[in-house]
C-alpha cells in the first residue's frame, strides 16, 4: 500500500512539475533528503522518483518559453562552475574511469537541480517552502531516531535511510546539524504560539538525535553550530539559558559507552591510542594518501572514484583502503589542489556574500526575514566546514542549496536597498556607498515578487 501510494502521488505531481518548476524544486528537495521511498518494502524501493522528476522539471522549464534560464553570475557562481567544469576535466584523467563516469553523473544532477533553485525562486514564499521541506523531510528521520533513542537510554547508534547520502550515522548527524538552524528561522518567522512550541520541540528532538548517532564528527560540528547560532541569533542572554540546560541534559542522558567515545577526541594525537583506534587509523592513513596523491598530480588528482586499492598502493601508507573522510581531502585527492582551490573559493565568497546581507539587513525591519535566514544558513555551514573535515559528503546536494539561496538574498536586498536609494551602484554594477537609515526603518515595503535572479 506504501509503495501504491507513493507512486501515485508522484506521477500525480508531474505535470505540476512541468508547469511550475518552483513545484518541482520542491519535490525534488522531498525525495532527495527524506527518501520517502526507503520506508516502503516492494517495488518502490529502489525506484528512482528524483529522476523523474528532474527530468519533467527540467523539460519544463526548457519548453516554457517564458521561463528564463540565466546564471546570477558573481564571485560565488563563477567558482561554482568552474569548479563543476573542473571535475569534468579531472573525469578524463580518473585513475577509475567507469567510477569517476559514474559518480560525475550524479554530481552533475545534482548540480542541474542547484540550477534550478535559481531559475525558479522568485518569491519569498518559495524560499520559505523550501527551507521548510528541507527542514522536515531530514527531521522526519530526527524524529524516528530521536524515538529510539528515548526508549532505549541512547544506548545504540541511529542511522538514517539506506542507499542514501545520509545513510551512515556520521552522515545523518552532519545533515541534522544543518537543518537545526533552518528550524530556528522557521520558528522565529511563525506566526502562532503553538508553531513556535512545536518548532521547538522538533529542533530538540533533532539535537538529541545528533549525539545519538555517536558521531564524533558531529558532535565537534554541533559545538561550532551552537557558537555561530548564538552569534548570528537573536536574543543572546535567552537563547543561551536554553542551550546550556539542553546541552546539560543531553551530556547528562547519554550512556557511559557514549561518554567513552566521544572523550577519544581528546586522545586524537595519542600515537598509542590511535593504533587502538581503527577508526581514526583509517582516516589519516586516507588523508595521508590525499595529501601524496595531491602533491603527485596537483592538477588533476585522482578523479572521482579514486579512493581505491589500486590508488593505494600508490600514494598512502599502508593499503587499508579507508573512505575520505574528510570533504577537504576528498576533493583535494579527487580533484588536485587546483579543484580544491575552486571549492575553497566558493565557499568563501559564499560565506563573504552571506555576511555583506546580513551586514546591509540589520536595521530594516522588512528585511528581518533576510537577515535571520542568512545567519541561520550561516551556522549551517558552519557546522557542515567543521563536521566535514572528517566526513566524506564534498558532493552532498544541501550545502549547494543553501549557498544559492544565499546568492539569491543577496540579489534581493541590493535591488531592494538601490531602489531606496540606500545603496548606489557604479556603471559596473559594484556597491559605492551604503546609507544607514536613520531611526526606525524605512516605510519602503518590497514587493516579494521581485525576489531572485528571475527578477
Amino acid at each position: 500500500m506504501r509503495d501504491l501510494f507513493l507512486v501515485m502521488f508522484v506521477v500525480g505531481m508531474l505535470p505540476a512539475c512541468f508547469l511550475r518548476p518552483q513545484v518541482g524544486l520542491i519535490m525534488w528537495a522531498w525525495i532527495g533528503y527524506m527518501n520517502p521511498h526507503r520506508l516502503t518494502w516492494s517495488y518502490a524501493y529502489d525506484f528512482r522518483f528524483n529522476y523523474i522528476i528532474a527530468i519533467a522539471t527540467l523539460a519544463g522549464i526548457i519548453l516554457n518559453k517564458s521561463v528564463r534560464v540565466r546564471i546570477p553570475w558573481n564571485a560565488v557562481t563563477f567558482f561554482w562552475v568552474f569548479f563543476i567544469f573542473w571535475t569534468f576535466v579531472t573525469m578524463q584523467t580518473a585513475f577509475q574511469p567507469n567510477g569517476a563516469y559514474w559518480e560525475f553523473i550524479r554530481f552533475i544532477k545534482i548540480q542541474l537541480m542547484v540550477l534550478v533553485t535559481y531559475v525558479a525562486i522568485s518569491e519569498r514564499k518559495w524560499i520559505d517552502r523550501l527551507i521548510a521541506v528541507i527542514f522536515f523531510s531530514v527531521a522526519m528521520w530526527a524524529v524516528k531516531g530521536g524515538i529510539f533513542s528515548l526508549m532505549n537510554g541512547g544506548a545504540y547508534r541511529v542511522y538514517g535511510p539506506a542507499k542514501s547520502f545520509i545513510e551512515d550515522n556520521n552522515a545523518l548527524a552532519l545533515a541534522l546539524i544543518m537543518v537545526l538552524p533552518l528550524g530556528r528561522y522557521l520558528q522565529i518567522n511563525a506566526k502562532h504560539w503553538y508553531t513556535k512550541v512545536f518548532m521547538l520541540a522538533m529542533m530538540l528532538i533533532c539535537a538529541l538525535t545528533i549525539v545519538s548517532t555517536y558521531s564524533r564528527g558531529g558532535l565537534l560540528g554541533g559545538l561550532a553550530l551552537v557558537f555561530v547560532f548564538w552569534m548570528r541569533g537573536r536574543r543572546r542572554i535567552l537563547t543561551a539559558m536554553l542551550i546550556v540546560p539542553v546541552l546539560y541534559g543531553l551530556y547528562n542522558f547519554m550512556p557511559q559507552h557514549w561518554h567513552d567515545r566521544m572523550h577519544s577526541i581528546s586522545t586524537f594525537t595519542d600515537e598509542q591510542a590511535i593504533e587502538q583506534d581503527y577508526s581514526v587509523d583509517g582516516r589519516i592513513n586516507s588523508w595521508k594518501f590525499a595529501v601524496n596523491l595531491a602533491l603527485d598530480r596537483p592538477f588533476m588528482g585522482g578523479g572521482f572514484d579514486t579512493f581505491t586499492y589500486a590508488a593505494f598502493k600508490l600514494y598512502a601508507p599502508s593499503t587499508w583502503v579507508h573512505d575520505a573522510h574528510s570533504i577537504y581531502f576528498e576533493v583535494l585527492a579527487e580533484h588536485g589542489v587546483f579543484g580544491f582551490l575552486l571549492f575553497f573559493f566558493f565557499h568563501f565568497f559564499a560565506f563573504l556574500q552571506g555576511n555583506w546581507v546580513i551586514r546591509h539587513t540589520k536595521q530594516h525591519e522588512d528585511l528581518t526575514w533576510a537577515h535571520d535566514l542568512v545567519g541561520m544558513i550561516q551556522a549551517s555551514m558552519a557546522g557542515y566546514y567543521v563536521a566535514g573535515a572528517f566526513l566524506g559528503l564534498a558532493y552532498f546536494d544541501l550545502p549547494y542549496h543553501l549557498i544559492s539561496i544565499v546568492v539569491i538574498i543577496r540579489i534581493y536586498v541590493r535591488k531592494v536597498l538601490q531602489a531606496r536609494g540606500d545603496l548606489i551602484i557604479d556603471n559596473r554594477g559594484d556597491p559605492l556607498t551604503y546609507r544607514r537609515p536613520a531611526g526606525k526603518a524605512s516605510i519602503f515595503q518590497p514587493d516579494n515578487r521581485s525576489l531572485g535572479a528571475t527578477a
